[in-house]
């Protein structure tokens, strides 16, 4: 007959269709984290160390959040190079390049606030704003006459 774990002590289980164990238990915060490996004896090794550490203070951040915007933003355009065409791809680099990296590229993930996008954003917009690549478009196709006004 198995008992019943503390509150606080965290939880493990097989997952089936995977062939692997998972685990959960609450940071300092109280948000909750999860882990994974193949066997139980390395999940319960896992979660004794993640549940030690929390206990100690020394939680590292997550690998998630440990990085760069720029790293992120390189690994964005990676994982997308098989599921996007050329072209659009070619897009996305150049955008991120020219606009994202200069701006918040060397920004910690952990540290990027919605206040530190808005003030990017607005940057970016008034640059955008002043360059000669950005200019109104006149399309004549639409049926009734009236012009249609669209921005690059």
């Amino acid at each position: 007959m198995s008992t019943r774990r503390s509150n606080g002590e965290g939880t493990y289980w097989k997952v089936e269709k995977e062939d692997r164990y998972r685990a959960q238990y609450y940071d300092r915060n109280g948000k909750r984290r999860t882990l994974s490996a193949k066997t139980a004896k390395e999940i319960q090794k896992k979660l004794r160390e993640a549940l030690s550490k929390r206990d100690n203070h020394t939680l590292e951040n997550q690998p998630s959040l440990s990085g760069t915007v720029t790293e992120t933003l390189y690994g964005f355009l990676e994982s997308k190079k098989d599921k996007l065409a050329v072209r659009t791809l070619e897009r996305y680099t150049l955008d991120v390049e020219r606009y994202l990296i200069p701006e918040i590229g060397h920004i910690k993930l952990v540290s990027l606030t919605s206040e530190v996008i808005e003030v990017a954003y607005s940057k970016i917009k008034k640059y955008a704003a002043t360059n000669s690549s950005c200019h109104w478009c006149y399309r004549n196709d639409r049926r009734d006459g009236h012009k249609t006004i669209i921005t690059r």
